[in-house]
């Protein structure tokens, strides 16, 4: 784990990185779009009077003609002239700044670059506050205190050009006296200076990075308030990752429970069942307490497809909290009353969903546009289902009015809409008034007792067929542990080795028994020797001599028979003592027998019940069709192939009814939205979109919570927002840490790590989606510049400095679950890929993924000639000489 200031210089480093990219020549400029164009200096080479006139004959009247829609009282001292110096090719830098004069270069950087801009007004004056100078121009020296350098060098320009350069010289002569003079501080820098048509002082974009001003939020809101960039920035305690490729997979027993899957589902074909990791991904996104987790898959992978499924599951549980409402107004509480300023008061109300109804809020972002367009476009279209019981129709004719859609039955509703950019955003918050307008209009828009209560209905049926799947899954875990432990053949080994210590025992008793009779014979007839022995011994006074010495004789005898008889009643006190102990272990061997017997007859009844149970639950999953249960020989019989493609537990009947319980959840909601919007005595959205969210930027000084509740409310009325990173700062600019609930990040492995800094602070829970294995997002900084910045920022982690790292390879290393590939850790990985047809598939598998890769689609093999046609591609990968190839063999 990081410390606080080892964060810190990371963050730092980031945004170095980032200013290093402010460099690249945009090709447009401003609001209105205004082309980037290199200067002639033959057509204008003397600018004295007259200035917009004389540069730009018969233009001025146009521009200011069509800026007037938007600056009413447009004026020629109004426009501004943006002139960019000393253009270069990326490629000039680097040669510059490698450290490796003999390294190969694979692609050269043709990217057009400035030195510096400076914007003049009409009496070529320079614009004070508009003069802007990359990172890259003052970084070659060193990059110590590098924002002071800019600032400095900024200075220098303005200056030398207001101070320093004879007046007598012509505009266009003290343009290139002022590239001369960049170009004695940067050697990259070339002759070549570029300019914009003329355009309102207002509407001059800012150069800067688009993520510099959160970064600089970051940095000031202090290490206690990093919220997901700690953990961003820390990654994941490598030793507590759960490989969900390795040998447990007793992992998967509570990942795919069936409690943990989800309560609703996409619209789809019931028969569209998610592949196996798939369904991880989806459960972990559901269920997993982490507040940040990755997934990748290759293109045609699902990713799209499971994150549907997230929000659709994100809708019910929010619905379900709305269902308990038996007054749907009671959604939103209207709070306290608020002025946020003093000195002119204006009073607004702070209205906010029920807590309950919090954290259900769902941001796409990407550094994809693309990307982001097209989730904010695909959510709403009208859903492939072979039966209009499940349609939808949420507000889609607001969505079709404002999107341009003729046909409103090709979409289903309201669900998502891009924002980021002012255009989109002007576009989402006319969307939003037209929802409230179609609320306003709703004539029937159902009783809200009879919908909430079809809807819990439904959940309550999905719910109840998940317990009772869940209590199959346990009926076999149960009998497949007790094969583990104790089992019948086990008792009855056991029974067997007492019955053969019963019987030496019971031996030994006989033995020790006929051993004390033995001795007690052997006493007895001792006994019987001695009184015959004194019956016989010679007695009185007056014996003889020879009788005395026979009498003692006799008398030694006896001596010896007791001896011997002491010696028997030892060893038959012995062989008695045996035999107690002897009856006694019989005893307790025989009682052992009998509770193993009992224990037997009892262990018999389980495994009858557990086995009853089992073939219960296993009959059930085989009448289902094509559904697999979780079982042991679901491990040791299947492929990898068979388990990336098995539908577990559930059925397209089961589907269906998650489809529903979506269906009905957006009916409450649209409901719960009528009813608010038609009460005449309160309309909190209105309030919002007219209100508090216009001035949010007047109000987060002081009551940033009011911000956040009201951006709640909008996502309330359309679910699902997305942003370009780009845009992510202006978009969310006011709102501070972990004011969104639910951030998505499609196309990640396209992003910067530096990019997606903003929106995880914002973020409560953030999931990724991406392919590392694609082209690494484009990284304008030279490799040795990058090792330089990570020595300066004593950085001991090189992976925020590697150039093909993305926020896909930073996220993987902060996620739990995941798996160790041949390239390392990753997140959870898809393997099912549904997209390609062989050869292609195979060629892909072979080439990019280690032939990991499973084939979901068809089979057949399609029609594949390879040709060999070089070209340069031009225009976003558009290779004119494949075009000429194609056009000539098909006129063959």
């Amino acid at each position: 784990m990081a410390s606080d200031e080892q964060r810190v210089r990371i963050i730092k480093a980031l945004k170095l990185i980032d200013q290093i990219g402010e460099s690249l020549l945009p090709d447009k400029i401003g609001i209105d779009s205004n082309k980037i164009s290199q200067l002639d200096f033959d057509s204008i080479k003397t600018v004295n009077s007259s200035f917009f006139e004389t540069l730009f004959p018969n233009k001025i009247d146009k521009i200011l003609t069509s800026n007037q829609t938007k600056h009413r009282h447009e004026k020629t001292e109004d426009l501004i002239f943006p002139v960019f110096f000393g253009i270069y090719k990326g490629q000039e830098l680097r040669d510059l700044i490698k450290s490796d004069d003999s390294a190969d270069v694979v692609e050269p950087d043709l990217s057009k670059n400035f030195s510096a801009m400076l914007a003049f007004n009409e009496k070529f004056e320079v614009v004070q506050g508009t003069t802007f100078v990359p990172a890259n121009t003052v970084l070659l020296n060193n990059i110590n205190d590098i924002s002071e350098k800019i600032k400095d060098f900024e200075q220098k320009l303005e200056t030398v050009y207001q101070d320093f350069i004879d007046d007598n010289l012509s505009f266009t002569e003290k343009l290139k006296e002022i590239n001369k003079f960049i170009r004695s501080h940067f050697a990259a820098a070339s002759e070549e200076i570029d300019y914009a048509m003329p355009i309102h002082k207002d509407n001059l974009t800012n150069l800067h990075s688009f993520f510099a001003n959160d970064i600089q939020l970051i940095l000031a809101a202090g290490s206690e308030r990093y919220g997901n960039v700690k953990r961003y920035i820390d990654g994941f305690d490598a030793q507590k990752r759960i490989n969900l490729e390795g040998e447990d997979k007793s992992i998967f027993n509570d990942i795919l429970n069936p409690v943990n899957f989800p309560d609703g589902r996409w619209p789809s074909k019931p028969a569209y069942t998610l592949s196996f990791m798939q369904q991880v991904a989806v459960n972990l996104a559901i269920n997993d307490k982490n507040n940040i987790r990755s997934v990748n898959g290759p293109p045609g992978t699902g990713k799209t497809t499971l994150l549907k499924d997230v929000f659709a599951d994100m809708m019910v549980k929010q619905s379900e909290q709305l269902a308990h409402f038996t007054d749907p107004k009671e959604a939103i509480i209207k709070g306290e009353h608020f002025a946020w300023d003093e000195e002119n008061p204006q009073f607004h109300i702070d209205y906010h969903l029920a807590p309950e109804l919090m954290g259900y809020g769902v941001v796409v972002a990407s550094s994809n546009n693309s990307a982001v367009e097209n989730i904010s476009k695909e959510l709403p279209e009208e859903p492939d289902l072979s039966t209009d019981e499940y349609m939808i129709d949420y507000f889609k004719e607001a969505y079709s009015n404002q999107y341009d859609k003729p046909v409103p039955e090709k979409t289903w509703g309201f669900f998502s809409a891009a924002g980021g950019n002012s255009t989109n955003r002007d576009n989402l918050m006319t969307g939003l008034e037209g929802i409230i307008d179609s609320a306003t209009e709703a004539e029937d828009g159902g009783d809200w007792q009879t919908t909430r209560m079809e809807f819990l209905a439904t959940l309550n049926e999905v719910r109840d067929i998940k317990q009772r799947t869940a209590q199959y899954f346990l009926d076999i875990q149960a009998y497949e542990n007790s094969k583990e432990t104790t089992t019948t053949n086990s008792v009855k080994s056991e029974l067997d080795s007492l019955e053969n210590k019963l019987s030496i025992a019971q031996e030994d008793v006989i033995a020790s028994e006929s051993e004390s009779t033995e001795n007690g014979n052997k006493i007895s007839t001792l006994n019987s020797q001695i009184q015959n022995e004194k019956a016989g011994k010679p007695s009185g006074f007056l014996i003889f001599k020879k009788q005395r010495i026979e009498a003692k004789k006799i008398e030694l005898y006896i001596r010896t028979l007791n001896r011997d008889i002491r010696d028997l009643l030892v060893k038959q006190d012995v062989a008695n003592q045996k035999k107690i102990h002897g009856n006694i272990l019989v005893k307790q061997i025989e009682q052992q027998m009998q509770l193993l017997k009992e224990k037997n007859q009892h262990n018999r009844a389980k495994e009858l019940k557990l086995k009853t149970a089992y073939n219960t639950a296993m009959s059930y999953f085989k009448s289902l069709k094509n559904v697999k249960a979780l079982n042991r020989e679901f491990w040791d019989k299947e492929t990898n192939e068979q388990i990336q493609l098995s539908i577990l537990w559930f059925d397209d009947e089961f589907r269906a009814l998650q489809t529903r319980a979506f269906v009905e959840a957006m009916k409450v909601r649209k409901l719960t939205i009528i009813q608010i919007v038609q009460d005449k005595k309160n309309n909190p959205f209105t309030h919002v979109l007219n209100q508090t969210w216009p001035k949010k930027h007047l109000i987060k000084a002081k009551h940033p919570e009011v911000i956040n509740h009201s951006w709640a409310l909008i996502q309330f009325l359309v679910p699902v927002i997305s942003s370009t990173f780009a845009s992510f700062g202006s978009f969310f600019g006011d709102m501070a840490e972990e004011s969104i609930d639910n951030l998505f990040i499609d196309e990640a492995g396209q992003a910067l790590p530096v990019q997606a800094l903003g929106a995880f602070w914002r973020a409560k829970r953030v999931m990724v989606v991406g392919d590392p294995s694609q082209i690494a997002p484009v990284q304008v900084t030279e490799e040795s510049m990058l090792d330089q910045i990570k020595n300066y920022y004593g950085i001991k982690t090189a992976i925020f400095t590697k150039p093909e790292s993305s926020v896909q390879t930073i996220v993987d290393r902060a996620s739990q679950f995941g798996a160790n590939l041949e390239n390392g850790w990753v997140g959870v990985p898809l393997w099912v890929h549904r997209r390609c047809l062989d050869p292609m598939f195979s060629i892909a598998n072979c080439i990019a993924y280690n032939n990991k890769m499973v084939q979901g689609s068809s089979r057949d093999i399609g029609a594949a000639y390879w040709f060999d046609a070089n070209g340069v591609a031009t225009d976003q990968q558009f290779v004119p000489n494949h075009r000429d190839w194609l056009e000539a063999a098909i006129q063959q």
